[in-house]
């Protein structure tokens, strides 16, 4: 596989997983707007009967909506980072890349301080997660405990836990967002090493065989290149063996 090929490949993957975003978010729209049709419909056909079940209830269908909508934002944000990757990608194709092994130590020291934003940045992405999720079951809790309760503290007590299961869900968006920019850049940096390392590695096969043939075909005692030169191929080749050590995987994320 030439690195062209493989760059080819990295944006294929990227578009099939834009493909898949992009369905998996219209599933989730569809269920998250019927569990709302649904539970709004049961909520309202009790406000006469019933108002301290029937609030709660309509607000369990409320909270199905305010987790639909963080669910969407996140996932458009998912997306902007694999457009992000798949862009870079092309411009690679149109620009080539630097292969200096200035910057490719660079580029190392660069992935791993990613890595370590990414890690303390995914950490409260789940941290935010947990509480968006236990502000919902609060939600959803109101709404079973309205209907063994009469008491006007139920449908209140719905209303403040809606209110704070919003401000949750903005800190589940905002957390998200920014840990998909580090993901989009750590990608685009392990991409650029990856394929840099490809490119000298196909370099080093190169040089390789046309070294080969000119033993063969030159006589023993006779050199087409100095004592310099020769050292200078075989520190190029020991560098090359340690940049086929390093083929960073790239960060997958669904939300």
């Amino acid at each position: 596989m030439t690195t062209k090929q493989y760059v080819e490949n990295l944006t294929k993957e990227l578009k099939g997983q834009m493909d898949t975003n992009l369905a998996d978010r219209r599933k989730m729209k569809f269920w998250y707007n019927l569990g709302t049709i649904v539970t709004g419909v049961c909520g309202a056909s009790y406000l006469a009967a019933n108002p301290y079940f029937g609030l709660p209830v309509i607000g369990f269908a409320v909270s199905l909506q305010f987790t639909k909508k963080m669910k969407e934002d996140a996932s458009k944000d998912s997306y902007n980072s694999l457009v992000g990757q798949a862009e870079h990608l092309n411009n690679m194709l149109k620009d080539g890349i630097d292969i200096k092994s200035e910057t490719m130590k660079n580029r190392k020291d660069l992935i791993n301080q990613k890595e370590l934003t990414r890690k303390e940045q995914e950490s409260n992405f789940l941290n935010a997660l947990s509480s968006h999720r236990f502000a919902s079951a609060l939600v959803a809790g109101a709404a079973v405990v309205g209907g063994f309760v009469t008491s006007t503290l139920v449908p209140v007590a719905s209303a403040v836990l809606l209110y704070i299961q919003k401000k949750k869900d903005d800190k589940v968006v905002s957390a998200n967002k920014e840990l998909e920019e580090t993901v989009m850049k750590m990608n685009n940096v392990i991409n650029d090493y990856n394929v840099a390392g490809k490119v000298l590695n196909q370099k080093n096969k190169q040089q390789t065989t046309t070294t080969k043939k000119v033993v063969v075909e030159e006589p023993t005692n006779t050199k087409s290149y100095s004592i310099e030169d020769e050292a200078a191929v075989d520190a190029y080749m020991r560098g090359l063996d340690r940049f086929e050590e390093y083929d960073y995987e790239r960060q997958k994320r669904r939300i």
